[in-house]
């Protein structure tokens, strides 16, 4: 008890050295200002009456700091006048204060005059340019300073010790009555008492009178009446000093005391005095052992100090008399009275200081005079009737609603009817169950938000706000997992009805239109739970309807919720049921066509997202009908031609946000049927499945032709390749293999000859595949010639018609690949040298630079396979020929002095000299590479082709170190002897004429 007893008192000794402090830092405050005032008049000179009345001081104002100006006389020569004289300031009220002084400078000899700053100044006449102030503003706040430890002495010494000596010695009285000394009697106990307690109340007041002794006086006199007080109990309630038997005596009595200390707290009018003395009557009763005559006893205690806290407006006295009263009666064991007695003294308590807030309305008071009232209500009742706390609970709650009511004209209501609300929440939860709950809370809440509604009082709108959060709350957390839906949904379905009532009520309140519409989709998703997604679709319906035909944004949106709610709903079912695709379809390009018919009735942004969202809705319900709707094999085809419908429909604007969306089916369509149709088709067996390819095609190449101006192009190559695509895979699954290659050569005709210029990249594809399979697949077959010549012709074509390079090397590969398979390995070599010689002389002809660098190549490769294969003794000598004389011929077609010509002449000229070298014997070599000499020499002449007439001195000159070199050595002596003589022979006439016909021949070189 004792340690109980010293926590009261640290609470109040902290809470009464936060009424000091402040106090004390008030008059600090105003010390500091005297103090600044009193040190301004000291800079400023004002020493006395003459230097104020000088100064401009009048008594009642702050002083006027003196001003000074500055004159600037003219220079020497000017006309001097008198000196600018400032004014006297003439206060209203007051007489004329006397002019300021003046400063007169004189400006230097020969310096230019001064111009004057002030406005309107005058040439020649004096210019006042005023100072700064003494002061440019306030001097600032001196710091306040800090107690010296002579003060803090003063203040534990003088004022602390004080109340804490009296307090002991009043709680030792208090233990010392309750003690049973066996030399005393309870009369000479209590007189004991009486006697101490008067000696320091007399003492108290006797000093008081004293000025120094003012401060330890008044804590005697709250001692006294405290130890008086407590005397006064103890002699009727204390076994040990019981000299009073009847209760209505000592009430009697107590009341006296009571309004002893009442009377002589009027004669201080001090707080501190009255609240000690308060306090320690209250701590003398917390220290005994409770009876109820002591928790009676509080009653006049806690009357008398609310009567002296209303009368003097010392609050923070009735605040401590609140924690006091009810924490004494917290911290006592039950006494055992009956329940009605008990609560009727609880009531009594809280009726005082629920009295008192009204009159005085305080932040504090409430909410702690709640907690004391119902926490000792609510153990009591635990204690006497178990089970049946809802009714002390209820009865709170129509206490605080009477309190609202006689608060009404005041602000500080709030409190009072929150916990008005939350009681009647707690009397709700503790007496009802399941959902009986909800529909008790729903009825309360509904009850605030009325009247809020009709009060206009936005606070109770919201308390009603939090109820119905409560309730929902409760319903969906803990009754939904243990209830059958039947049982809660007509309160869900009453919660709906309400919010929406409420939201026409007070249309500001948005929120309880969305709440009633969470409210129906729960009750609609546990009504249909095999079709919610339907259900919720549908209802979502219901408030787009309102909102567009009344123009509410708020109910429009609802409907957006529970439609995208309706969506996951068909997502997460898997196979919704057909006709609910249909409905909703319906349902979703409805809302396009009010959006794009009325769109005055949405906000600016809004008609746009609908026609989107909405046209997105009913196009991908399309898709998935489709996808239900049609065989497995046709879903990708049945998606692409849905994509046409919608594309129609979005070309005529209906709405034109539809082509895009078109765009999409038809990609996820394409792709869709390359994966069901073309990863397993074959070009054998049934019909029907080959036929896939072409309606897919069909349908692609009619997007591409639709919308062939949509999207700057890109609809048309999107479209035209995928339709491309299936027309080739068509191809090859319904013709036979032969006929693909000339079939697809076909295709690229197709597209090129539709004159759309984005095709012809299109086309250059189709027939790089060509040669891809033609490579693959009929290059090694019989009848290649049948399925390459066709495609070679249409390449050279391709290239006539649209001058793509491409083309000609497509060509030239497929006419390369078809010579080399096609005629025997003997013949090779010739077929590509006509070959060569063919498009060399078109390219010159046509001045195809392509055309003679791929005449270059296939040479090229003439020459190589010759020199290989038919340059050998076993093998005719007719198609080495063949390949030297178009080798020949591509020379002569080519430009004099040009590298063709050359690279032609040497590489004929080396074919030759191999084919002598194979076919001439040993001896005769020589003789026929002179020959050969003499020709190409011979033939440069009259062609006037210089290279042509060096090839045929090297060739000479070979011949020459070819006979010393090795004829001489290692051939016999007659063919020695003829190859010297021929070479000789050859040589001479080269010579005779050179030298001969050195005039004509001069022309040539």
């Amino acid at each position: 008890m004792e340690s109980v007893l010293i926590e009261v008192l640290m609470v109040v000794l902290l809470v009464r050295w936060a009424y000091l402090r402040n106090k004390l830092n008030h008059i600090e405050e105003r010390m500091d200002a005297l103090q600044r005032q009193i040190d301004w008049a000291r800079r400023t000179g004002e020493l006395g009456a003459p230097a104020r009345e000088a100064a401009g001081v009048v008594p009642g104002m702050a002083p006027i700091p003196a001003l000074s100006a500055t004159v600037e006389m003219p220079p020497v020569g000017a006309p001097a006048g008198p000196p600018a004289m400032t004014p006297p300031v003439v206060v209203p009220g007051m007489g004329p204060i006397p002019a300021l002084s003046a400063t007169v400078e004189m400006a230097p000899v020969g310096a230019p005059a001064a111009v004057g700053a002030a406005a309107g100044a005058v040439e020649g006449a004096p210019t006042v340019r005023e100072p700064e102030p003494a002061m440019a503003a306030a001097p600032a706040r001196a710091a306040r300073p800090g107690r010296t430890s002579a003060d803090w002495e003063a203040l534990v010494g003088g004022n602390w010790l004080n109340k804490a000596g009296v307090f002991l010695l009043v709680v030792g009285m208090a233990f010392a009555m309750g003690y049973s000394f066996t030399m005393m009697s309870p009369m000479g106990r209590v007189g004991l008492s009486v006697a101490v307690s008067l000696a320091m109340l007399v003492s108290g007041v006797v000093f008081e009178r004293r000025e120094r002794y003012r401060t330890f006086a008044r804590g005697l006199v709250g001692g006294g009446w405290a130890a008086l007080y407590f005397t006064a109990y103890a002699a009727q309630a204390i076994e040990s000093a019981r000299v009073i038997e009847s209760p209505v005596l000592g009430a009697l009595l107590l009341l006296g005391v009571g309004v002893g200390m009442v009377a002589h707290s009027l004669r201080y009018r001090s707080e501190t005095v009255t609240g000690v003395a308060y306090f320690l009557a209250f701590a003398t009763l917390g220290i005994t052992h409770v009876t109820a005559l002591s928790v009676v006893a509080m009653v006049p205690l806690a009357a008398s100090l609310l009567y002296l806290a209303h009368r003097f407006g010392w609050r923070n006295m009735a605040l401590v008399g609140l924690v006091a009263t009810y924490g004494i009666c917290a911290l006592q064991h039950d006494t055992g009275a009956p329940l009605w007695q008990a609560q009727a003294i609880f009531t009594v308590y809280w009726l005082l200081f629920e009295g008192f807030d009204i009159l005085h309305p305080s932040p504090a008071l409430l909410p702690l005079n709640a907690i004391g009232f119902l926490g000792l209500s609510a153990a009591k009742w635990h204690l006497a009737a178990p089970g049946r706390e809802w009714q002390i609970v209820a009865a709170a709650s129509l206490a605080y609603l009477g309190s609202t009511v006689a608060r009404a004209r005041r602000s500080e209501w709030r409190w009072s009817v929150t916990l008005t609300g939350a009681l009647a929440a707690g009397a709700i939860l503790l007496e009802l169950e399941h959902q009986w709950v909800a529909l008790a809370l729903l009825l309360e809440a509904e009850l605030y938000y009325l009247a809020g509604v009709r009060l206009g009082s936005r606070y109770l709108r919201l308390v009603g706000g939090v109820v119905f959060g409560l309730e929902l709350g409760r319903l969906v957390a803990l009754e939904l997992p243990v209830l059958p839906y039947r049982a809660w949904t007509p309160v869900a379905a009453l919660n709906a009805a309400a919010f929406y009532v409420n939201r026409a009520l007070w249309p500001a309140d948005l929120l309880y239109g969305y709440a009633g519409a969470a409210m129906m989709a729960l009750v609609a998703g546990y009504e249909a739970p095999s079709d919610r997604g339907l259900a919720w679709f549908a209802l979502g319906c219901v408030p787009f309807v309102v909102g567009w035909a009344r123009r509410l944004r708020d109910f429009r949106y609802q409907a957006y919720g529970l439609i995208t709610l309706g969506l996951i709903g068909m997502s997460v079912a898997g196979d919704e049921p057909v006709r609910s695709l249909a409905v909703c379809g319906l349902l979703a390009y409805a809302a396009v066509v009010a959006a794009l018919r009325t769109p005055e009735r949405f906000d600016a942004w809004e008609a746009g997202a609908v026609r989107l969202g909405a046209s997105m809705i009913a196009s991908g319900l399309a898709a998935a009908l489709a996808w239900q709707l049609a065989p497995e094999a046709w879903r990708g085809v049945a998606w692409m031609g849905l994509a046409l419908g919608l594309l129609e429909l979005g070309m005529r604007d209906l709405p034109r946000e539809l082509r895009r969306q078109a765009y999409v089916l038809a990609a996820a369509g394409a792709f869709l049927a390359a994966d069901l149709n073309l990863t397993r088709l074959a070009n054998d067996g049934p019909l029907a499945p080959r036929l896939m390819p072409v309606w897919a095609a069909l349908a692609a190449y009619a997007m591409a032709a639709r919308a062939h101006a949509e999207e700057d192009g890109w609809v048309l190559k999107g479209a035209s390749y995928a339709g491309t695509f299936f027309a080739m895979a068509a191809l090859w699954a319904l013709l036979p293999g032969t006929a693909v290659g000339p079939a697809w050569a076909a295709l690229a005709l197709g597209l090129v000859e539709v004159g759309v210029p984005a095709l012809r990249f299109e086309a250059a594809l189709v027939s790089a595949a060509v040669v891809g399979r033609l490579a693959m697949s009929n290059l090694n077959a019989p009848d290649r010639l049948l399925s390459m010549t066709p495609v070679l012709v249409s390449h050279y074509y391709l290239w006539w018609r649209t001058r793509w390079r491409f083309y000609l090397y497509t060509a030239v590969l497929v006419g390369v690949g078809l010579i080399g398979r096609q005629v025997d390995r003997q013949y090779q070599a010739p077929g590509w040298a006509l070959y060569a010689l063919g498009l060399f002389l078109v390219g010159q002809w046509g001045k195809i630079g392509d055309l003679c660098r791929q005449s270059y190549v296939v040479a090229g490769m003439a020459f190589a396979v010759c020199w290989a294969a038919n340059l050998a003794p076993e093998q005719a000598v007719l198609p080495a020929a063949v390949v030297v004389a178009c080798l020949y011929g591509a020379q002569l077609a080519g430009t004099p002095g040009s590298r063709p010509r050359l690279y032609y002449l040497l590489a004929a000229a080396l074919a030759a000299a191999g084919l002598l070298y194979y076919r001439v014997s040993g001896s005769m070599l020589t003789v026929a590479w002179g020959l050969e000499g003499i020709a190409l020499l011979s033939a440069g002449f009259p062609l006037n082709d210089r290279n042509q007439r060096l090839s045929g001195l090297a060739v000479l000159l070979f011949c020459i170190l070819k006979l010393f070199g090795y004829d001489l050595r290692h051939l016999d002596t007659l063919p020695r002897i003829i190859s010297l003589i021929a070479l000789g022979l050859i040589l001479l006439a080269v010579s005779w004429i050179y030298t001969r016909f050195r005039e004509r021949v001069q022309k040539y070189l």
